[in-house]
């Protein structure tokens, strides 16, 4: 996998794919990223009010999905937080959907950049180490809401913005694939045990990491959560990840904290 590139969105660089329907359109048939290239081409072409910084008001957007979630989050209350009025939101977006698209975008782009490095890391060891820690960094960072927008803006969906939460589902989908590939990289090269099932252990880190995002969501701060994310890298076994290949940092996994 190419190193990333600035802020390019990861939807591009880690969600590559060569569906020609456009998410945007909400054709959930296609596996795909969250905007595809076209139309990504097809928003950007649309007119912007003068004075109007496209990233500050996808940021601000994004933060009220992430608080509210999809169906919570109103037109008032994006237009109130971006700053904008209706007929400019529309002229630049098109919709709600359509502006909640551009927010995953952004989301992947600068939220989570740092977390999905960690597929880039040279061992399968330290790709599930730093995957969780870097993780926490992420939910509790204190400049955003807490938690995770993928898992919390749109996970239960009224019916009638069910595309909306089945398209979330699909993204969450693709990042467990993302770790499973690298799994059976780490397990094509000698790195990880060929005992180990890649996608049954991308399973479990992911679901392990969205535990951590709902803790962090309610609260727990993140000195108990990397505490936990300790205590269950000590418990995994390490037989499923080729010794040979770990580094001496990797080896030492601090011990849980105790009061």
């Amino acid at each position: 996998m190419g190193a990333v590139v600035g802020l390019l969105p990861l939807s591009c660089e880690y969600f590559p794919t060569d569906v020609s329907e456009s998410v945007l359109a909400f054709d959930l048939s296609a596996v795909g990223p969250a905007t595809q290239a076209e139309g990504r081409a097809r928003v950007a072409s649309i007119g912007r009010p003068r004075g109007f910084d496209i990233e500050e008001a996808l940021d601000a957007a994004l933060v009220v999905f992430w608080r509210q979630g999809y169906d919570g989050t109103t037109l008032a209350d994006l237009t109130s937080a971006m700053g904008i009025n209706r007929p400019a939101l529309y002229a630049a977006f098109q919709g709600k959907k359509e502006l909640f698209v551009r927010a995953i975008d952004r989301y992947y782009a600068v939220d989570a950049a740092r977390t999905f490095r960690v597929l880039e890391e040279p061992t399968a060891w330290a790709v599930t180490e730093q995957y969780l820690l870097r993780s926490i960094d992420q939910l509790t960072n204190p400049g955003r809401p807490l938690g995770c927008f993928v898992l919390q803006s749109a996970l239960v969906c009224s019916e009638e913005n069910a595309d909306v939460a089945a398209l979330m589902a699909r993204q969450r989908k693709l990042e467990e694939g993302m770790l499973s590939q690298r799994y059976k990289r780490a397990q094509d090269e000698g790195d990880l045990s060929t005992d180990e099932d890649p996608a049954a252990l991308a399973r479990f880190i992911f679901t392990f990491r969205h535990g951590l995002a709902v803790m962090a969501c309610g609260g727990t701060p993140r000195d108990e959560l990397r505490d936990s994310a300790q205590r269950m890298l000590a418990a995994l076994d390490r037989e499923t990840f080729c010794r040979n290949s770990l580094g001496e940092a990797a080896l030492d996994v601090p011990a849980p904290q105790r009061d």
